[in-house]
């Protein structure tokens, strides 16, 4: 498996890259269960295809799993699990999330859905060609979620009962929209590392990459850049040997820049998912590369043995048509089918290029917007991809989110913050921002660990004092008091008043 191609996550690197990470991410995951999925069972619901017109009433088959396993019945809380830009996995209920931590004291119900076009749930005529990718959007799965949530609703009863929405980048964008667009349905949403903000050049990733290895790690980079750029042009068969390129024929200059854009995703991998409790963050952190990129006396070497050690039997993108063939594959059983859908949602949504122009970066200034722009016209025949982008902050609101009960969640490290909500919003209790120093992407959402930084566990307390009063239908109080606050305290004996309620409603009612 190629290295670009073997790394996806639940955001996104370049459009092309990072987008393929979450296939990799979610096959590691499949074997860390800590508890189980009742019967283990994978879900089918059908979906219309497209909500938007009312005269279309065909479906598709989405996917989504149930746990119940602690489940305390009407009016407990519902958590939703929202899908992203990848398949879905058992481990979304089974331990991988911090909600896993969470049922228990909630007696909540567990569900989590997978996106439409990614993993086993595709509308239209079942497969990507670009034809049925018109059904591919925010919009779209928003109305996806919708639908079920209040099938599952229905399924258990559990009229009273508040749901949440959690998600994480893309999704943690899709939870917050949940609750912006659909409050009659959606009580709650936590957000992690959401970048509501849609940006077509987003130098700001590569520079938080920069800021986050800090000065001596980066000029090691600057260093080994300059010489793979020397040898770029005088010896490419070094290159491709000593990083283990995919494929021997690197000869455009667009298959040198999809090289170099692969040299600089290993460094803002390990960056972005530094130390987060995942299968990724457990093995790498930035300390860990950076203590090989700075061994030794040539920063080249040292490059070379970072990258090695990080992608491990993977090769790294040489050859501009590979990738691009790869990406017009619209079978949905391939390997890199979620990259094609990501990457669609990108040139049509999104951008989130991450380019490497600035003199401030270590990486090559080759890695430009119009590189990404071309992959946009190559695969999908998509021209005027600005002009999305602005049509998504128009219709959302990009930071401008308008609405409340919403927590989002940053990571300082994390450079997807850069596009997120990092300051207090207008109304800071009805939409509260937590500002992690220290952490990387997502890494509220994930399960806790011992490892944890004193600030990572002190957002969290935060986020969840706040949950915890909207599911209560307490007044919030001052963000100061939410730094003392734990979860769950009013929950049992307000459940019990509204059981009593319900009880003398019913000898009434008989």
């Amino acid at each position: 498996m190629k290295f670009a191609y073997a790394l996806v996550a639940l955001a996104v690197l370049s459009a092309v890259s990072e987008a393929r990470r979450h296939y990799y991410y979610r096959n590691l995951e499949e074997n860390d269960n800590t508890l189980s999925v009742r019967d283990d069972v994978y879900r089918y619901f059908d979906q219309r295809n497209d909500h938007f017109r009312k005269n279309d009433v065909s479906t598709f088959k989405q996917r989504y799993i149930i746990n119940d396993t602690y489940w305390g019945g009407n009016p407990y809380p519902i958590f939703v699990m929202l899908g992203g830009e990848g398949p879905m996995a058992a481990t979304e209920l089974t331990g991988r999330f911090i909600i896993n931590e969470k049922t228990a004291v909630y007696k909540a119900l567990m569900v989590s859905i997978e996106h439409r076009f990614y993993g086993n749930s595709t509308p239209g005529d079942g497969t990507l060609k670009t034809d049925n990718l018109h059904l591919l959007s925010a919009d779209q799965a928003l109305a996806d979620y919708a639908v079920l949530i209040k099938y599952v609703k229905d399924l258990y009863n559990a009229t009273n009962s508040k749901v949440v929405t959690f998600g994480g980048s893309y999704s943690g964008s899709l939870s917050a929209w949940m609750r912006q667009k659909y409050p009659n349905i959606v009580d709650i949403a936590y957000a992690s590392s959401a970048p509501v903000q849609a940006q077509l050049d987003f130098p700001e990733y590569f520079k938080v990459v920069t800021d986050s290895v800090g000065d001596k790690c980066a000029l090691r980079i600057a260093q080994a850049f300059k010489t793979i750029e020397k040898y770029m042009s005088k010896n490419k068969t070094k290159l491709l040997e000593d990083f283990k390129g995919c494929n021997k024929n690197m000869v455009t200059k667009d298959d040198e820049v999809t090289f170099l854009e692969s040299l600089s995703d290993s460094v803002a991998g390990c960056v972005q998912y530094s130390g987060d409790n995942n299968m990724l963050g457990r093995a790498w952190n930035v300390s860990r590369m950076c203590d090989i990129i700075t061994k030794g006396d040539d920063p080249y070497d040292a490059y070379v043995a970072f990258t090695r050690a990080f992608m491990g039997d993977d090769c790294l993108d040489s050859n501009y048509d590979d990738v691009i063939n790869e990406l017009k594959n619209a079978d949905p059983r391939n390997p890199n089918a979620a990259g094609r859908s990501w990457t669609y949602q990108t040139c049509v949504e999104y951008g989130y290029y991450q380019t490497d122009e600035s003199d401030d970066v270590p990486f090559s200034q080759r890695v430009n917007l119009q590189y990404f722009l071309g992959m946009c016209e190559k695969v999908f025949n998509i021209t005027e991809s600005g002009k999305c982008v602005d049509y998504t902050n128009d219709y959302y609101g990009g930071r401008n989110v308008n609405s409340d009960k919403i927590v989002f969640l940053n990571g300082s490290v994390d450079p997807w913050h850069a596009l997120g909500l990092v300051n207090d919003t207008s109304k800071p209790n009805d939409m509260p921002v937590c500002y992690i120093q220290g952490t990387a992407h997502c890494a509220d959402l994930y399960s806790t660990s011992p490892n944890d930084l004193s600030t990572l566990n002190e957002a969290r307390t935060k986020a969840w004092k706040y949950v915890d009063d909207w599911i209560n239908d307490l007044p919030v109080t001052s963000s100061s008091e939410h730094h003392k606050s734990s979860g769950a305290s009013n929950i049992r004996p307000q459940m019990f008043g509204v059981f009593i309620l319900l009880l003398i409603s019913f000898f009434f009612c008989m």
